[in-house]
């Protein structure tokens, strides 16, 4: 069965779209629906067929634990027949041959238990007890990870959101120097190449802002696709939590505890280990088909047979046998008594009562010769074994380098959101001076246009950090056992 995987490579993916991606968002319509994340988480859960298979995979393992219960109760079966003979057939009550018609029923109760086989069923029971519970842990770990998919893909909406926020501030703020620029181009008290240069910043900010309104419908798209909904371009959704709040201080984080925490909480390490576990059960249950396997059985019926007769005594009456005893000179005929029978069929419900019979015993069955069933299977089930263990191995090797690497990612991402707003503040006073010289005319366009560049690509990298810090938290929160998610 397909594990599920580690959330960090998912999030390391969807962080570099966050950060490095277009700059996009989208003109909202009021009439729209607006989504929280709570909503949108809600959507994915329930519209999800990934989901939806998860959900039957386990109810799947869950019938396999109760057919695996089932072989440990006993078997009982009933069974009626009922037919017709034609011809020379046996009376089943006087096993002579008869040469008619004769009307037939039969009904049977039969039943048999396991009583010792090695204990197989026993520990099938256990196997498939714990693949329950290990697919039910499996199906909680692919619905944290839809939720985490779907955070992603909320703040990526909301940091493109931003993101054209910030684009069509950078037209308006050249739209505004180019109009100011062609009322003193036209009175002649400028070069014209100071309006060139400006009217070619603005025209590049437009485009930038073009980009990003068509980006926006793919960053809902993607949204949509997520909740499995109608894709709709005017989608809404709300401001990031003030739970996510980068602003708010984050607790320094120890790997150590953390990835202990880790391992003791998250859903696909817990089921890898009772996969194991599951296997580990499933090589002793093949281990028992080599054993002989003790059994019970009995069987309760009775019959009906329409040739069943009863023959009745009327009486009794002299008839010549046909021999004779000498008497002197006289011959004496000899006579015996015959007696009169009357026959008539005895009833149903009579044969019914009369004819019940019972069986019990005990029945030992010893596997000699099975083409190879019980050594395949034993092997098998060791190979599963070993599959499993390495599976352990495997998550938890990953699981420790994914905790390492979101504690890594947390400090870095708030580092730089640090940097960038001191970056920001600085480019922010050195745009305003630069701005104040160009409007006497002691600067350069050029001048002017690199400052109002280094500002607003520190404003777009601020907003995708503040995002990026978001994220970042909510996974070292996710592998505390502490994420604020819905």
């Amino acid at each position: 069965m397909k594990r599920p995987s580690l959330l960090w490579p998912l999030a390391g993916l969807l962080a570099l779209g966050l950060l490095f991606g277009p700059r996009t968002g989208y003109a909202q319509s009021d009439t729209a629906a607006v989504y929280t994340l709570s909503r949108c988480v809600a959507l994915a859960l329930d519209h999800n067929l990934q989901a939806r298979q998860a959900d039957w995979q386990t109810e799947k393992s869950r019938l396999d634990l109760l057919s695996a219960r089932g072989n440990v109760l006993p078997f009982v079966a009933g069974g009626v027949t009922h037919g017709i003979n034609q011809g020379r057939s046996i009376d089943p009550f006087t096993n002579s041959y008869v040469n008619q018609e004769v009307s037939f029923a039969n009904y049977g109760l039969s039943g048999s238990i396991t009583l010792w086989n090695g204990q197989t069923l026993q520990h099938t029971v256990q196997q498939t007890r714990l693949a329950y519970e290990a697919g039910k842990l499996e199906r909680q770990q692919l619905r944290e990870n839809i939720t985490i998919s779907v955070l992603l893909a909320y703040l990526q909406v909301l940091n493109s959101d931003e993101q054209l926020n910030q684009a069509r501030q950078q037209t308006r703020v050249t739209a505004d120097q180019v109009a100011r620029l062609r009322v003193l181009d036209s009175s002649g008290t400028i070069a014209p190449a100071l309006l060139a240069d400006l009217k070619g910043q603005l025209a590049t900010d437009q485009l930038n802002e073009l980009t990003a309104r068509g980006n926006a419908q793919t960053a809902r798209l993607t949204l949509a696709q997520l909740l499995n909904i109608p894709f709709n371009p005017a989608l809404r959704v709300s401001p990031l939590p003030e739970a996510l709040s980068p602003t708010n201080p984050a607790a320094a984080a120890d790997v150590g505890q953390l990835v202990l925490t880790a391992t003791a909480t998250l859903p696909h390490l817990k089921a890898a280990e009772l996969r194991l576990r599951s296997a580990q059960k499933g090589v002793r249950a093949a281990r028992g088909m080599r054993l002989p396997a003790l059994y019970a059985f009995g069987n309760l019926g009775t019959t009906y047979s329409s040739a069943a007769n009863r023959a009745t005594l009327l009486g009794t009456s002299e008839v010549a046998t046909g021999n004779y005893v000498v008497v002197g000179p006289d011959r004496v005929p000899v006579y015996t008594a015959a007696p009169t029978y009357r026959s008539s069929v005895i009833p149903y419900a009579e044969q019914w009562r009369n004819n019940v019979f019972s069986t019990i015993g005990l029945g030992l069955r010893i596997p000699l010769l099975n083409g190879n069933q019980a050594r395949t299977q034993r092997g098998l089930a060791r190979l599963a074994e070993q599959q499993a263990d390495v599976q352990v191995q495997v998550v938890t090797t990953q699981l420790q380098q994914a905790v390492t690497q979101a504690v890594l990612n947390q400090q870095l991402a708030q580092e730089r959101y640090q940097a960038l707003t001191g970056q920001v503040a600085d480019f922010t006073q050195s745009f305003r001076a630069a701005e104040a010289r160009f409007a006497v005319g002691v600067t350069t366009s050029v001048d002017y246009v690199v400052a109002k560049n280094n500002l607003d690509r520190a404003r777009s990298n601020l907003i995708a950090a503040r995002y990026d810090v978001a994220l970042r938290r909510q996974i070292v929160a996710y592998y505390a056992g502490k994420a604020q998610l819905p």
